[in-house]
C-alpha cells in the first residue's frame, strides 16, 4: 500500500524486473506518475532471475532506520522448481536503494507472492502467498524464518496485504476462486495471542 511522507507527498513502487517509484501530491492519493527524478531499484542478477522480481512492497523498518523493500523473485543461476524467494533493497530515503542478497530462500518452492514484513507482538511476521497465505515469524525482521507448526493462514485469502492504521495491523487479500480473480474480501484484524 502506498504512504504519504512528512512532505504530503504519496509513494509506491511497483514495477517487474525493477521497481520504479510513482507519487501522488494529493492528500486522497487519486492521480499519480511516474516520479520524474527515475528513482528506480533495478535487479541484481548475482542474486535475482532477471525475469522473475514483482510485487514490491515497502517497510519502515525502525531499528534499523531503513526502509525495506521486498519483493516476489528467483534466485539467480538456479534452473529449478525450488528458487523462489523474497528479494530485499534497502534504503534511507526511499530514493537511494541498495539491492541486498535475498531477506529468506526456503529452497522449497518456486514462489512466494505478495512478501510482507511487520512487527507482531513482539515478534516479527514475514507474510507470503504460496498455496494460501502463508506466516513465519522470527525475532528480527533478518529472520531466521523457520517453519511453524501451522504455517498457513487462510487457504482461501491470496495476494495478501497489510496495512496498520495506528492501532490495529489490518490484511487485505482476494478470495481464491480457482486462479487469479473472485472478490476482494473484508479486511482481517493480525494479532498475537
Amino acid at each position: 500500500f502506498p504512504s504519504h511522507d512528512r512532505s504530503g507527498v504519496g509513494y509506491a513502487f511497483t514495477g517487474n524486473s525493477r521497481a520504479d517509484r510513482w507519487i501522488s501530491r494529493d492528500l486522497m492519493m487519486e492521480k499519480w506518475e511516474r516520479d520524474p527524478s527515475g528513482v528506480s531499484v533495478q535487479l541484481e542478477s548475482r542474486w535475482y532471475d532477471p525475469k522473475d522480481w514483482r510485487d514490491p512492497v515497502v517497510v519502515w523498518i525502525s531499528e534499523r532506520k531503513q526502509y525495506w523493500m521486498l519483493a516476489t523473485a528467483r534466485t539467480a543461476g538456479q534452473q529449478s522448481f525450488k528458487n523462489g524467494c523474497i528479494a530485499l533493497a534497502t534504503s534511507p530515503d526511499l530514493a537511494n536503494w541498495k539491492v541486498e542478497p535475498p531477506l529468506w530462500s526456503p529452497e522449497a518452492w518456486t514462489w512466494a507472492e505478495c512478501p510482507d514484513l511487520l512487527p507482531l507482538g513482539n515478534r516479527w511476521a514475514l507474510v507470503y502467498l504460496h498455496e494460501g497465505t502463508q506466516l513465519r515469524l522470527a525475532g528480527s525482521p533478518s529472520g531466521p524464518w523457520p517453519r511453524p507448526s501451522r504455517e498457513t493462514l487462510n487457504k482461501g485469502l491470496v495476494a495478501g496485504r497489510t496495512l496498520f492504521d495506528g492501532r490495529r495491523r489490518l490484511m487485505f487479500g482476494w478470495l481464491y476462486d480457482n486462479g487469479w480473480g473472485g472478490d476482494m474480501l473484508l479486511p482481517r484484524e493480525m494479532y498475537m495471542h
